[in-house]
């Protein structure tokens, strides 16, 4: 009887654990996302009134694409910007969206200070050859 309980108990546990079955491996690793090359251009340093664009980074994708800056304000007084607008534009000069990126900013800005700003678009934006800005009221 001693064997039949033991028996039993093995055949639970290989049960409750799952011994001897094959589990599925998920790769926590995948990088299927495949960044597109980006126009040198579009990343070049700019200045839009008194404010200095640096450290420009875009990301592209298929589906999306995310663009980053830096704003310096180089003048000596504090700065009030409400909205900032900017423009992909293709080789021929024409806007690659219908309307600009509008981002809503509504901050001010000390003398020197540096802000970042990131915006993201549900467009490929990798074929853009140049990029404006522009503060807007």
């Amino acid at each position: 009887m001693y064997k039949k309980v033991l028996i039993c108990l093995v055949a639970i546990a290989f049960f409750v654990t799952g011994c001897g079955c094959e589990k599925e491996k998920v790769d926590s690793n995948d990088d299927s996302v495949s960044y597109k090359p980006i126009n040198k251009e579009v990343l070049k340093e700019q200045e839009v009134d008194v404010f200095k664009i640096t450290d420009v980074s875009m990301e592209a994708t298929d589906t999306y694409t995310v663009f980053t800056i830096f704003m310096q304000n180089t003048s000596d007084k504090v700065v009030e910007v409400k909205n900032f607008n900017i423009y992909f534009k293709d080789a021929s000069g024409n806007s690659l969206l219908d309307e600009p990126i509008k981002t809503p900013f509504y901050d001010s800005f000390e003398p020197g200070e540096i802000q970042s700003l990131s915006v993201s678009s549900p467009h490929d934006l990798s074929n853009a050859a140049s990029v404006e800005y522009e503060l807007a009221d």
